[in-house]
């Protein structure tokens, strides 16, 4: 082979070792996945803090509860935010939303650094990382020991990110994902309001007993999906108010609850409302429903449960029935007039 024929292909080869080298270069270069996220390690629990409010999400055996104030990751309890130091504070724990808190965990450990916004100290106010106005989460491993704190600030102009900067440092970075919509210092909005949960057909006997006294009683049949009434008098049952009540039952949530303490003149479980008791196939439920709200909620509690819940009207409108409504008469027919003869 000529010297002419061998120069084209040491060139292809030389252009060859080159790519490859400027691609090793590069591929160096580039940051580790590791290196781009905020956390990288499990989360065993972590703290949210904004403008001197804060909740704590923690993790006992496999289940979350959230707790008002700042609880240390080794289980003690210190004083929330802005009490004072020689006060005993005993923070209390609530069950979570398992939904809200994955949601919260997965936001988390996928966070990772995008574009760099700015490393200048004196914008952190014009995005809204500093920590007056920034929304702070502290995270903690399995062990209880620090991972890192971020402070999440205001969303960027097309809505799809978030500026977070990591405490400490002075780089703000564009982070995607809607991190900003899934931390929040309102413990309420972390707390399972599920107040009970079955499957409507396996329901057998219904009761339910007013405050004047008067009460209704419902069975199954035991074929179908027909309902009876039982007592005070026996009727057939009208299906689409049976299961209204059993819709409002089998999936009923809290609007809201009531932590404090109120003496029962206030909310009026001595002589509720409304019971409703739900005889299963296996088991039962019964919920008792207190005192009207001026807003026109009311307060219940669920047979099992401490909690005082407060459920809003349209819950409570689904399950108060009474006989009347529930009786299913059969329409009377109008007899056709007489034929003139």
């Amino acid at each position: 082979m000529t010297s002419k024929k061998l120069i084209p292909l040491v060139i292809v080869a030389v252009v060859a070792v080159l790519i490859i080298i400027i691609s090793e270069h590069l591929a160096n270069k580039q940051p580790s996945d590791n290196s781009q996220k905020f956390f990288n390690e499990k989360i065993g629990s972590f703290i949210v803090k904004k403008e001197g409010v804060s909740v704590t999400l923690h993790k006992r055996g496999d289940v979350w509860f959230v707790s008002p104030g700042v609880k240390k990751p080794d289980g003690t309890v210190s004083q929330p935010l802005g009490a004072d130091a020689s006060s005993k504070v005993s923070i209390p724990d609530y069950a979570t939303d398992s939904a809200t808190v994955t949601i919260a965990l997965e936001k988390l450990s996928s966070m990772r650094k995008g574009d760099l916004a700015s490393k200048n100290q004196e914008k952190q106010i014009l995005f809204e990382v500093d920590t007056a106005i920034g929304l702070t989460v502290e995270v903690f491993g399995l062990t209880g020991s620090p991972i890192g704190s971020v402070i999440i600030g205001k969303s960027t102009p097309d809505w799809n990110s978030n500026y977070v900067r990591e405490m400490g440092s002075n780089d703000v970075y564009k982070v995607s994902g809607g991190i900003g919509y899934s931390f929040f210092t309102d413990k309420d909005r972390w707390r399972d309001k599920v107040m009970m949960s079955f499957d409507k057909s396996l329901a057998k006997t219904i009761t339910l007993v007013k405050k004047d006294g008067s009460s209704v009683s419902l069975a199954k049949a035991d074929t179908g999906n027909i309902w009876n009434i039982v007592a005070p008098e026996q009727s057939p049952a009208k299906s689409t108010e049976v299961d209204a009540i059993l819709s409002s039952l089998s999936g009923l949530s809290a609007a809201s609850f009531q932590d404090s303490i109120q003496p029962d003149t206030v909310l009026g479980f001595l002589k509720p409302e409304l019971t409703v008791a739900i005889g299963l196939k296996n088991g039962s439920k019964k919920i008792a429903v207190g005192s009207k709200l001026t807003d026109g909620r009311y307060y219940a509690m669920v047979d099992g449960k401490e909690t005082v819940y407060i459920i809003n009207e349209g819950s409570f409108n689904g399950m108060n029935k009474d006989l009347s409504a529930l009786k299913d008469t059969p329409v009377q027919s109008t007899p056709a007039p007489a034929k003139k003869k």
